[in-house]
């Protein structure tokens, strides 16, 4: 064999060798999450990987659980430092904060068609951002009112007609109070969490869209709270704690389950699929004294919905293996699985029910008619922030409804201004 030939043939055995080692190699796709339950990678995520890794060997699925708090910046640091993760889970409120900066990849780029049809068009167009579609959802769950029936019963309610409308809710904090100081029992009528650490969109949003009104414009480009149905929707959350209808601790501090389980309050104000999964795992009989009541009305019956997407990032150095991972997630059978598991609703069209025999989830998923999503706004986090201080200092009467409404105006204007 001659020297040439030699050198040759161990230049094709070396050819040969990587290219079997590169077809074996495998991509990586990171995903980062958010708690939904207590041992959320062994329930959910373990059989999810496994069954997406066994049909596609190629690709490596690595899922990551951070914690809720923060989440926003920490994505907003793994952007600016050019390090995100392929794949997060996002909410529709952060849409614009991240698609504004240029942060995700339009999933119709590489999203199949049929991928993208199964959702109705009234989702996909909420979940697009200047004619590209950038979030994939992944779950949807309604924001309704848990009635305690033993609190309820004991003080002369007819828990077969439960509140409707904010006169029937206020005759109930009349009686709860009655009850409260005629037996001295430590009761409220209403769980109304006010903290800056609470969500506004379980909360005022709803009361304000309920009186008729809006937060901010149709063009998203200017406050509209500041009006009658705003006023409306204050001045109610102001009479709460103003008449002891409501827990003042709960101007400081989140509303923990323990005010419902001890019987302490009459209505968790704003409770979902997640607030639920708190109280079954401390009292698996909730069933026995604890219902949803009809969405609330002034002027129109409505309340929140969450959406629960995904998302690509730009900067995935993996984006087909991403949007891979995300069509398999999206599927109706995984979807089913994924929302089975953690208790929300498919957001996909056609889905069929999931709760049906569900006395807590079958009556949020049969109310999922009467909800909106939240503000899609590039600095949507620090616009609720501005009115949640605005409530804080109407219900410590540091302001009046009106000087806090004009006040949290001119600066939610100027915030959505860009300065």
């Amino acid at each position: 064999m001659s020297k040439k030939f030699g050198v040759l043939l161990i230049s094709l055995l070396l050819v040969g060798i990587f290219s079997t080692l590169a077809l074996g190699a495998k991509v990586t796709v990171t995903q980062w999450n958010f708690p939904l339950l207590a041992n959320e990678m062994e329930v959910l995520w373990k059989p999810l990987i496994e069954k997406f890794e066994a049909q596609n060997p190629d690709i490596e699925i690595k899922v990551e659980i951070l914690p809720w708090g923060g989440r926003a910046e920490k994505l907003l640091t793994a952007v600016a430092a050019k390090r995100p993760p392929d794949v997060a889970y996002l909410n529709e409120f952060f849409l614009q904060m991240f698609a504004a900066r240029g942060a995700l990849i339009p999933l119709e780029k590489y999203l199949s068609r049929e991928a993208l049809a199964r959702y109705p068009e009234s989702l996909i167009d909420a979940v697009t951002y200047n004619g590209h579609v950038y979030l994939a959802p992944a779950l949807v769950s309604t924001v309704g009112y848990l009635y305690n029936l033993r609190v309820l019963k004991k003080v002369g309610w007819d828990v077969n007609k439960l509140p409707e409308t904010w006169d029937d809710l206020l005759k109930l904090c009349k009686m709860v109070k009655e009850y409260s100081k005629k037996t001295g029992e430590k009761i409220w009528t209403i769980g109304y969490p006010a903290s800056m650490e609470d969500t506004l969109n379980m909360t005022l949003y709803p009361l304000i869209w309920q009186a008729g009104g809006d937060v901010l414009t149709p063009d998203l480009k200017k406050a509209a709270f500041n009006s009658w149905a705003g006023i409306k929707a204050l001045t109610f959350v102001k009479l709460l704690f103003d008449e002891g209808y409501a827990p003042k601790d709960l101007i400081q501090a989140g509303l923990s389950t323990n005010y419902f389980l001890n019987d302490e309050i009459a209505m968790w104000f704003g409770a979902d699929a997640w607030g639920v999964s708190q109280l079954l795992a401390e009292d698996p009989n909730l069933a026995d004294y604890a219902k949803f009541g009809p969405i609330l009305k002034e002027n129109k019956k409505i309340t929140y919905g969450t959406m629960g997407a995904w998302a690509i990032f730009r900067g995935s150095r993996n984006p087909k293996a991403a949007a891979k991972w995300v069509e398999f997630l999206i599927s109706p059978e995984n979807n089913t699985f994924y929302n089975k598991t953690i208790g929300y609703m498919s957001p996909l069209k056609g889905a069929p029910p999931l709760y049906a025999d569900n006395p807590f989830l079958g009556v949020l998923e049969t109310q999922k008619v009467f909800t909106r999503g939240g503000l899609i706004v590039k600095d949507e986090r620090r616009v609720m922030d501005v009115i949640k201080e605005a409530q804080q200092a109407v219900i410590v009467g540091q302001k009046t409804v009106i000087e806090a409404l004009n006040d949290a105006e001119k600066e939610v204007n100027f915030i959505l201004e860009g300065f």
